[in-house]
C-alpha cells in the first residue's frame, strides 16, 4: 500500500507540472491566436480540430487495455507477456495510423469544405484544407505513440509521460508566439499547438525503448498482429467510451459550426477550454489512479479501496462546486481580461457551463473508480448514453442554435445519465460489497 501511495504522490507532482504548463501554453495561446487571426478563424481552428477529432476512436481502446495488462502484471505473474503485448498494440497502430492517412488525405483534397462544415466557412476553404492535412499527419504519429503513454501509465511510470508532456507544451508555446508573429494562418496554429505535444510524445518513446525498457524492442512480425487479439477484445468497451468523449466534445462543435458558423465555435471552443482548465486538477488525479485502483482490486486492498474513494468523491465535490461557481458567476470577466471583447459571451452561457463543470467532475472520478473496478461494459453504457442524448439535443435544436446550446445539452445529458448512474454502482460495489 504505502509504495502505490508512493507511486501516486510522484505522479501527481509531476502531473500538476505538466498540467501547468498546458493551463500556461492555453492561457498564452487562446487570446494570441484570437487577436492574430480573429475570432472567425480560430472557430476554423476549432472546427478543423473537430473534423479530425475521430481519428483518437481509431485507437480501438488498444492502449487503455495495454494499460489494464501491465497494471495486472505489475502484482500478478499470470497474463500475457509486456513485451509481447507492447509489440502486438504498436504494430496494429502503425497499420491503422497509414490506413488513416491513405483515407483521410485524398478525402481532405476532394471534398469541399462547405459540403462538411457549412456555406459559412467557403471563405476559409483553402486554408482550412491545408490545416486539415497537417492535422493528419500529426494525429498519424500521435496514434502509434499512443502505446508508449499506455504502456508507461500501466507500469505505474506516469510520472514520466507528465514530464515529456511538459516539455511538448513548451515547446508548442515557443511555437504559438513564431506562428501569431511570423506565421498567423489556421494550419500555423495547428503545427504549433498541436506539434509540440506530439514531438514531446515522440522524445518520450524514444526514451522508453532506447533507455528505460530496452526490452521492449522487438523485430516487427507477423504474430505481433495476432497477439493483438486479446488487447482487441478488451479494448473493444473502451471504443464507447472515446466515442461518448467524442460525441460530447467535438460533435456538438460540428453541429453549432454548421448551423451558427465559426464565430459561434470559437465561442462553445473557448468555453471548453475554461472546462478543461478547471477539470485540469481532476483529470491528473484520475490519471494517477485508475492503474492503482486496478491493481488495489486485483490484489484485494479493499481497505485502500474505501480509504481512497471516500476522499476522492468528497474532493471532487468540494473542487466541482467551487469551480463551477467560479465560471458561473465570474466567467464574463474572466473571459473579457483574458481574451477581449472579440469571442461573444453570456451570462446564461456562464451559468450553464459552470453548472455542468460541476456535474462533469463528479462524473469523471465516478469512471475512473468504476473502470478500475473492472465494470467497462457498464461505464461504456452509461457514458455511451450520455454523448448520443447530448448529440440528439443538439441535432434536434431549432435552427436559431447558438452556442449556449451546447453546454444545455451537456448539462441535461449529464444529469440523466452517468451523473446518478455510475456511482450507484461503483460506491456501491466498494462500500458494501467489498
Amino acid at each position: 500500500m504505502a509504495e502505490r501511495d508512493s507511486r501516486i504522490r510522484l505522479a501527481l507532482v509531476t502531473a500538476g507540472i505538466s498540467k501547468a504548463t498546458t493551463f500556461g501554453l492555453q492561457a498564452l495561446a487562446i487570446p494570441l491566436a484570437v487577436s492574430a487571426l480573429g475570432s472567425a478563424r480560430y472557430g476554423v481552428y476549432a472546427s478543423v480540430v473537430a473534423l479530425l477529432a475521430w481519428t483518437t476512436m481509431l485507437e480501438f481502446g488498444l492502449p487503455q487495455a495495454l494499460t489494464q495488462h501491465m497494471a495486472a502484471k505489475s502484482s500478478h505473474h499470470d497474463g500475457i507477456d509486456p513485451p509481447r503485448s507492447f509489440a502486438a498494440a504498436l504494430s496494429v497502430m502503425a497499420v491503422v495510423a497509414v490506413c488513416m492517412l491513405l483515407v483521410a488525405v485524398p478525402l481532405i483534397q476532394l471534398l469541399p469544405i462547405t459540403a462538411i462544415l457549412g456555406v459559412q466557412y467557403a471563405v476559409f476553404g483553402p486554408e482550412a484544407r491545408a490545416a486539415l492535412t497537417c492535422l493528419a499527419l500529426l494525429m498519424a504519429a500521435d496514434l502509434m505513440l499512443s502505446v508508449v503513454t499506455a504502456a508507461r501509465m500501466g507500469l505505474q511510470e506516469t510520472h514520466l509521460n507528465n514530464a515529456f508532456n511538459a516539455f511538448g507544451n513548451g515547446l508548442s508555446a515557443v511555437g504559438v508566439v513564431l506562428v501569431v508573429l511570423w506565421w498567423p494562418t489556421v494550419g500555423g496554429l495547428v503545427v504549433a499547438l498541436c506539434g509540440g505535444p506530439v514531438l514531446g510524445r515522440l522524445l518520450n518513446a524514444c526514451h522508453f525503448l532506447a533507455f528505460s525498457h530496452k526490452g521492449f524492442v522487438r523485430r516487427p512480425h507477423l504474430s505481433h498482429l495476432r497477439g493483438a487479439t486479446t488487447l482487441l477484445v478488451s479494448g473493444g468497451p473502451f471504443i464507447m467510451i472515446k466515442l461518448s468523449a467524442f460525441l460530447k466534445r467535438y460533435v456538438t462543435i460540428l453541429i453549432l459550426a454548421r448551423y451558427a458558423g465559426p464565430n459561434a465555435v470559437a465561442t462553445a471552443d473557448v468555453l471548453f477550454q475554461m472546462i478543461l482548465f478547471a477539470q485540469g486538477p481532476i483529470v491528473t488525479l484520475c490519471d494517477s489512479l485508475w492503474p492503482a485502483v486496478a491493481e488495489a482490486n486485483v490484489s484485494g486492498a479493499t481497505a485502500w479501496l474505501r480509504k481512497t474513494a471516500r476522499w476522492a468523491s468528497e474532493f471532487a465535490v468540494g473542487y466541482g462546486i467551487l469551480v463551477g461557481l467560479i465560471l458561473g458567476v465570474f466567467g464574463y470577466a474572466i473571459v473579457h481580461s483574458w481574451i477581449g471583447p472579440q469571442v461573444a459571451w453570456s451570462p446564461l452561457l456562464q451559468a450553464l457551463g459552470g453548472a455542468y463543470l460541476a456535474t462533469a467532475i463528479w462524473t469523471q472520478v465516478q469512471q475512473t473508480f468504476s473502470i478500475g473496478l473492472g465494470f467497462v461494459g457498464f461505464t461504456t453504457l452509461a457514458l455511451g448514453a450520455e454523448g448520443l442524448l447530448a448529440v440528439s439535443v443538439c441535432a434536434l435544436w431549432p435552427s436559431d442554435m447558438t452556442a449556449t446550446t451546447v453546454p444545455l445539452a451537456l448539462l441535461a445529458a449529464n444529469l440523466l445519465t452517468s451523473c446518478w448512474v455510475l456511482p450507484s454502482r461503483t460506491l456501491y460495489t466498494i462500500f458494501r460489497q467489498h
